[in-house]
């Protein structure tokens, strides 16, 4: 049963991360979920960040993505999709890299969230995050 659910679009660019956190920010505490700001404010923004960094930096398309958050029973859902070229979502890790040459967001994501999807598409990509209220 979907108690609550909000989306909106923004444009694959850099002064789009600070619109897309106010907006999850304000979902968070207008539906009781203010005490796990911090780590999905971090987890969405990593996500998003590489949408509009990795997406479109390749390549000469300019894009959007589009978040949807909706709290099922006691689980936040966050979807991030995209129109960006289709990724390789399994060629993602930053496993054999040295801690200072970056690469390790999306073992931060892993960590935050209860589950993390990433799912590459003809027409875009797709990360879905789910969170636990505690």
């Amino acid at each position: 049963m979907v108690r609550a659910k909000s989306s909106f679009k923004l444009v694959a660019e850099p002064e789009s991360l600070s619109p897309s956190r106010i907006a999850i920010r304000r979902f968070l505490h207008t539906h009781g979920w203010a005490k796990r700001e911090l780590d999905i404010i971090i987890a969405t923004g990593e996500v998003i960040q590489n949408v509009i960094r990795h997406g479109f930096a390749d390549h000469l398309k300019t894009g959007h993505f589009w978040v949807t958050l909706e709290i099922n029973d006691l689980l936040l859902s966050v979807t991030i999709a995209d129109d960006a070229p289709p990724s390789r979502p399994d060629a993602w890790t930053a496993e054999w890299r040295d801690m200072v040459d970056g690469g390790h967001g999306l073992r931060l994501v892993r960590g935050l969230a209860r589950e993390v999807t990433f799912t590459a598409k003809p027409d875009g990509n797709t990360a879905i995050l789910l969170f636990d209220p505690d």
